[in-house]
């Protein structure tokens, strides 16, 4: 069965389908995550982008 988590994310910019989360924390992606945005990285254009995070939150590094 697949979930949303499953499903590929598609770039907003170039619409390929390969991104990944992205992994450099700003204090935007802080304020985003309080609305469960989070960010991306198309791995073809580069593009930067958050989309909803539908699974529950990793935990936080200390």
């Amino acid at each position: 069965m697949t979930t949303p988590e499953d499903l590929p994310i598609r770039c907003p910019q170039c619409g390929n389908r390969d991104a990944r989360r992205s992994d450099r924390p700003s204090v935007l992606d802080g304020v985003m995550r309080l609305f469960r945005r989070v960010p991306y990285r198309c791995r073809v254009c580069k593009h930067r982008f958050y989309d909803v995070w539908l699974s529950p939150p990793p935990p936080k590094k200390r």
